[in-house]
């Protein structure tokens, strides 16, 4: 994770509760924030889990219909949210800890928004995102226009709002201890990765070798957006419509038609597109070395 932050200029660790599996990223500009979960998402897929993690169905391998990898290790839980902090302070190693009600937005919306695999954002932040991906001249904007609802059904769901443990920007678990074996899986999935995402739906790729370096190329990536629905958010008294994003080439991916249990509700479920975009990001990331030979 922090390998991969050093791939986007502007982007600072905040908080990292390893016990829990929760973490905090601030960005300066909420687009490097979306192409920061969509090159994470994928790049998790290559990381070097043990077997022992892998033989779990929370954490095995997922192909697509195709034949393609969708899922592999941990599942990512992502929500972004934009605003200005309440405040900046110190936190007990002297890091800045940023607070304020967009920080704790942030958190519920992985929470009780998204699925382990999806980044979601409100609606109104993702057509921001959409539009700076346009005006960087960047994107090729293909389907529904983003404001059509035409594309799109809604359905009411009776789901209740649950307690549960506030969680954060990214949710994840991962192992960097990996085995020969498992090395050399990790070679294999790589190549056939390479093979299936081409450009037009090309995905930003785990290196397992090799020491850490900035990204000499960038990869044409494929982005759809699609509608979850509205929700209701503890300590927000209207609801929030509610959108996931990610490669396409990751679409394949299932996930519960139930909305996540915790600090939010789904008041009016919501299915179709919202729109598609074509962004450029990392062709090849290091987000880890080589394990050192053992004497």
């Amino acid at each position: 994770m922090l390998k991969l932050l050093q791939s986007f200029p502007g982007s600072y660790l905040v908080r990292a509760q390893q016990g829990d599996l929760k973490y905090m990223v601030a960005f300066t500009d909420p687009v490097a924030a979306a192409e920061w979960c969509v090159t994470l998402q994928e790049a998790a897929l290559y990381l070097p889990y043990p077997q022992e993690l892998l033989v779990l169905s929370s954490f095995g391998v997922q192909l697509d219909a195709s034949g393609r990898l969708v899922f592999r290790g941990a599942r990512f839980k992502m929500g972004i949210c934009w605003g200005t902090p309440k405040c900046i302070l110190p936190d007990f190693m002297g890091r800045a800890d940023y607070h304020g009600p967009f920080v704790n937005q942030s958190a519920r919306y992985a929470d009780a928004a998204a699925h382990g695999g999806q980044v979601v954002a409100d609606a109104d932040l993702a057509s921001t995102i959409l539009q700076g991906w346009r005006s960087r001249g960047s994107s090729n904007a293909a389907g529904s226009n983003i404001n059509s609802r035409s594309n799109s059904m809604f359905f009411p769901d009776n789901s209740a709002l649950l307690k549960g443990n506030s969680g954060a920007l990214v949710s994840a678990n991962s192992n960097r201890d990996a085995s020969n074996s498992d090395q050399n899986m990790l070679r294999s999935l790589q190549l056939t990765s390479r093979r299936a995402c081409l450009p037009g739906d090309a995905v930003a790729i785990a290196d397992a070798t090799g020491d850490a370096a900035a990204p000499k190329s960038t990869a044409a990536v494929a982005v759809e957006c699609s509608w979850l629905g509205s929700f209701l958010f503890k300590g927000n008294p209207r609801p929030i419509e509610m959108v996931s994003f990610g490669p396409v080439c990751l679409q394949g991916r299932s996930t519960p038609a139930a909305a996540p249990s915790g600090k939010g509700v789904r008041v009016l479920q919501r299915v179709g597109v919202m729109d598609r975009a074509v962004i450029h990001l990392p062709a090849q990331v290091q987000i880890f070395a080589a394990a050192p030979a053992v004497s």
